[in-house]
């Protein structure tokens, strides 16, 4: 699969992408790509949708803003840019596994830009949570 790229929230995100329909944005986990995704995206490709995995913030190659800003808000708005970048609808499924949780939660909030929201392999938050905040 080829390596597209797209600007959001002044950031290069790569990405990689499978079959044409409505966007299924597929959001990976720490400390994993979109590999994660590898048999995901034939299948949601063959039931008509364009599946699209991009690396996260600060996961290469994509980038990471000048202050280094890696928050939760920080994801939702990649999240919700990404949504828009790429031409979602609001016939959009979002996916998130592990460490995109949050910002798959936070995003669907977002009401009518996405029809449905799937997490999966969430981390314990009482462990997780606070390593969230202080990722160094």
């Amino acid at each position: 699969m080829d390596v597209n790229r797209v600007t959001v929230n002044d950031i290069d995100f790569a990405y990689v992408e499978q079959g044409e329909g409505p966007l299924a944005l597929l959001m990976h986990g720490f400390p994993m790509s979109p590999a994660t995704y590898r048999h995901l995206m034939p299948a949601l490709a063959g039931a008509g949708y364009r599946a699209v995995a991009p690396y996260l913030r600060g996961f290469a190659p994509s980038g990471l803003p000048a202050d280094g800003s890696f928050g939760i808000a920080d994801l939702v708005a990649d999240v919700n840019g990404l949504h828009e970048a790429l031409g979602g609808g609001g016939d959009a499924v979002l996916v998130g596994h592990d460490f995109s949780a949050p910002a798959v939660w936070g995003a669907a909030r977002d009401g009518g830009r996405w029809s449905r929201a799937v997490v999966c392999d969430v981390p314990p938050f009482a462990v997780f949570g606070p390593m969230v905040l202080t990722p160094r």
